[in-house]
């Protein structure tokens, strides 16, 4: 798992999941180990075969340890979105490449070069097969465990890359599967990795209430999160059932607060749940026990430095637990980037070194109302951090503990704005020792009470 440290100045929270199911597919007759640069730093080992997982956000990290090993002779395969999206970049650093999800073609690929006919790329469709990865090998520093339930999406955002990498369908996993890996994974807390949890129809509804019904009845006491879109704050049932299987916090995209700007990125779901009512969707959602995520995007392509005001103000007047302000970034694989790159809008266009600016955090394609792309890039950060001042985030802790009643909701959700802020900033997160520290002396506490109750 690589990590660049002169683009990422933070740990991540839940551990590398593809990884796990990696090493859950591998054969038994293989040593594995994962080397996590959240927590160390690659050092080269004589070994059969490395593999490495890939973002745009790490990919230079990535092909920097691939060029390691080869030096040495030591063969490489690659995977993960970014090299799924760029292949042929990809061979130019590593011996083999598996794009999309490799449940259905890794033992293939394994038997392959064991027997030395190994082939270049690797690939099947997005599938429905779910595989248990290896917990056990995941870094114990983590402060969440991750599981995935839920792939693929039905919706069509220019930007995103869920498509791109898992398809059009959304698929679940089976529900005694999700109970049954929920038992194994050994933290108190789980991030539910879904693009969305909960689906978009009726029937995709009613197939995550079973599911939080069998965590109910399993009397499984995790505390979990995850990303889910608008509508999981219309079905009362719904997230009545998340709350009482342990649902502590949801990330949701609004990306934009009026119809213009959700039009211009193709969300017409929250067009349709009326932008006007976001509010109101949080402080429900929140009443209830779930802190609120509330993610937006700035520098959208009709951007002005008037609207993004807007959208300031109205991340400043939400109650949301934690906000998330962010570039709207062209991700290769997108049609979003093809589109921006057909149209030589692209701001940073030197690959694969220029890679590192995407990361949510640059201005990296000209918009309609940025001419001097440096100088628009740094009006927008002043922008955006008017909302991440120490009052403002001192304030939305409070009513998140005012909400929700729930004290590890406010510890998390505190923690994540002073995590966004530094991102915005550029700077180091200093806070994850405290988090962990923190969190544990929380659950300590909780279990002794319980103990003596």
């Amino acid at each position: 798992m690589p990590v660049d440290k002169s683009v990422v100045h933070f740990n991540a929270i839940a551990p590398p999941l593809g990884l796990g199911i990696i090493a859950s597919l591998t054969p038994d007759d293989w040593d594995i180990e994962i080397l996590d640069e959240n927590f160390e730093i690659f050092y080269y080992k004589n070994v059969d075969l490395v593999g490495i997982t890939s973002w745009t956000v790490n990919i230079n990290r990535a092909y920097e340890i691939a060029e390691i090993c080869k030096k040495n002779n030591t063969p490489v395969v690659m995977g993960g979105a970014h090299v799924s999206a760029l292949p042929e970049e990809a061979l130019n650093y590593c011996d083999y490449v598996v794009k999309g999800n490799a449940e259905n073609v890794w033992q293939v690929f394994i038997d392959d070069f064991c027997n030395g006919t190994a082939k270049k790329i690797y690939y099947t469709e997005p599938n429905n097969r779910f595989v248990k990865p290896r917990h056990d090998l995941f870094h114990k520093n983590y402060i969440l465990g991750a599981i995935q339930t839920t792939r693929g999406c039905p919706l069509d955002c220019e930007f995103c890359y869920v498509t791109q990498f898992n398809g059009f369908k959304y698929y679940r996993k089976d529900p005694d599967e999700v109970v049954s890996e929920l038992v194994e994974i050994p933290q108190k807390f789980v991030f539910f990795i879904d693009d969305n949890l909960a689906g978009y129809t009726k029937k995709q509804e009613e197939d995550a209430i079973i599911l939080f019904d069998k965590i109910i009845e399993s009397k499984i006491k995790k505390y979990w999160y995850s990303q889910t879109s608008i509508n999981f704050a219309k079905n009362e049932l719904l997230f009545k059932k998340a709350v009482q299987s342990g649902c502590g916090s949801v990330l949701i995209g609004f990306e934009a607060e009026t119809e213009e700007a959700l039009k211009s990125i193709n969300k017409h779901l929250n067009i349709k749940l009326d932008p006007s009512r976001y509010n109101e969707y949080i402080d429900l959602l929140q009443k209830h026990g779930i802190a609120v995520i509330a993610a937006t995007i700035f520098s959208l392509e009709n951007d002005t430095f008037d609207s993004m005001e807007k959208r300031i103000k109205f991340l400043c007047s939400t109650s949301a637990a934690s906000i998330t302000a962010t570039f709207l970034t062209p991700f290769p694989g997108t049609r979003f980037f093809n589109r921006i790159s057909n149209q030589n809008k692209l701001v940073y266009n030197n690959y694969p070194n220029d890679w590192k600016y995407y990361n949510c955090r640059f201005l990296t394609f000209k918009t309609n109302y940025s001419e001097d792309a440096v100088k628009y890039e740094k009006h927008v950060l002043k922008i955006i951090l008017k909302a991440y001042n120490p009052f403002r985030l001192f304030y939305r802790a409070l009513l998140t503990l005012y909400y929700t009643k729930n004290i590890i909701a406010v510890l998390h959700s505190y923690s994540a704005n002073l995590k966004y802020k530094n991102f915005l900033k550029g700077k180091s997160n200093s806070y994850y020792g405290l988090r962990l520290f923190l969190t544990k002396l929380l659950l300590k506490n909780r279990t002794s009470n319980k103990s003596k109750a």
